[in-house]
């Protein structure tokens, strides 16, 4: 924040009342943004703001390159949450199955060829700065490292470690790979955390390499089916809470076609009505799949973002583009997803309350258009479009919207304050100014 901005607030009202608008953004581009860099511009990766970005990759490199590939596909099980591909080389059908499982906090992955022993392969973790790649003492690759905290200084630690179980065959770790040698199904199982205490992000969790460790020895490596009838459990615990069916009576054929040309032939103006309930259910599994309880909520670019300088430093636009992630949460049955949403609001608020005085000497909280998980609520760097003032108080309304869909009324004993000071800081700059001038005529009285 600028310590100093509410004193040019004045100013830049009295220049917009007077119709001289460049003049207020003039000042308003000098007094009225926030202290320092803000937002990089949108690449703040190096920066004191920050910037969600990838963990990094698993490579894999197989061995038996010779022959051409044929029959590729690849698929989304929307109602599984299982990502799915197949191929055929030299008459061999390779299948490739990945679950992001909630229950096991793990990413795991089942490969299996049609013929016996047909496996092998190498796999490693990659990640093109600020990594350390290793073998584990306990037959494992890991990944660590630190990223960049801005001005110099060091960010949040991570970590990530892969693990692997060969079936018909052998593995083996050499230098920084897992290397499988003629099997027929291997499983290969990935944990990854930070020590980012959110939300309470000014003290710092636990070693995320220690933390990852334990897991990897409290739960072992699980068998394949046990972990997909967790993982889909847990999914369409979320999944099936709606239901959208509109009437379509080549839903069969459909589903037999190329998603891409499903989407050309749907431009060109062809109906396909369950192409419009795949993109609803898709919309759906989205949110489920990255706003979960005790995590942060869902971000511009989510998950997916596979840059190490996203857009927009991946963040929480909001002045619409986090409303919009959470517009689908009430009115598709998905109260608890929004539990990270509303841990964000509480800790924008807490964060808002200097915001909110130090540029309006106004009471209450206070957000602007950008925010990111270690409170910045100050107007953006740009004037021209980091002013708007709206955000948090907007942001807020889904506290209340909870409420009337829910009648919850606990949300109320625990938000209800979050809300009232969101109103309160729209007016009291105003009261502020008006109790200035009262004081000013009160001392001339008694003079």
């Amino acid at each position: 924040n600028k310590k100093d901005a509410f004193n040019y607030l004045k100013p830049i009202q009295q220049l917009l009342w007077q119709g001289k608008n460049v003049e207020a953004q003039q000042m308003l581009s000098q007094h009225f943004v926030s202290e320092g860099k803000g937002s990089g511009l949108g690449n703040g990766k190096a920066d004191r703001y920050g910037c969600y970005q990838t963990l990094g990759d698993l490579l894999i490199d197989w061995q038996d390159t010779v022959g051409a590939v044929s029959n590729y596909q690849r698929s989304l099980h929307l109602d599984k949450a299982l990502s799915f591909t197949s191929w055929t080389r030299n008459n061999i059908r390779y299948t490739q199955e990945v679950i992001v499982s909630a229950p096991s906090q793990q990413i795991v992955i089942r490969l299996r060829s049609s013929e016996t022993g047909a496996l092998n392969f190498s796999a490693r973790l990659h990640r093109k700065e600020r990594a350390s790649i290793a073998a584990m003492e306990t037959n494992g690759i890991a990944m660590t490292g630190q990223l960049e905290g801005g001005d110099g200084t060091d960010g949040i630690r991570y970590a990530a470690a892969m693990k692997a179980r060969a079936i018909g065959g052998e593995w083996q770790i050499t230098g920084d790979r897992i290397i499988v040698k003629n099997a027929t199904e291997c499983l290969l199982y990935i944990r990854a955390a930070t020590d980012m205490n959110w939300p309470a992000v000014q003290q710092r969790g636990e070693d995320p390499f220690v933390k990852i460790k334990n897991e990897f020895t409290t739960q072992g490596l699980q068998n394949w089916e046990p972990l997909v009838k967790d993982h889909e459990s847990d999914f369409l615990s979320f999944y099936n809470r709606c239901r959208l069916q509109l009437n379509d009576k080549k839903v069969t054929s459909r589903d037999q076609q190329f998603l891409s040309d499903r989407l050309d032939s749907f431009y060109a103006g062809k109906p396909d009505p369950s192409l419009v309930a795949l993109y609803f259910n898709f919309g759906r599994y989205l949110l489920i799949s990255s706003s979960r309880e005790g995590n942060l909520p869902a971000n511009l670019q989510g998950l997916w973002a596979e840059e190490y300088q996203t857009p927009w430093n991946g963040d929480y636009h909001i002045n619409i583009n986090l409303q919009m992630n959470y517009w689908l949460a009430n009115a598709t049955n998905l109260p608890a997803i929004q539990e990270p949403l509303f841990r964000l609001i509480e800790q924008m608020a807490e964060y808002g309350k200097t915001t909110a005085w130090d540029y309006y000497r106004s009471k209450g909280w206070v957000a602007h258009v950008i925010y990111n998980p270690w409170g910045f609520t100050a107007p953006g760097e740009g004037a021209d479009w980091g002013s708007t003032l709206t955000g948090g108080a907007w942001l807020a309304t889904h506290l209340l919207d909870y409420y009337e869909f829910y009648r919850d009324t606990s949300i109320l004993h625990r938000y209800y304050p979050i809300l009232k000071n969101a109103a309160q800081s729209k007016q009291s700059s105003a009261d502020y100014q008006c109790r200035q001038s009262i004081g000013k005529s009160q001392r001339k009285l008694q003079r």
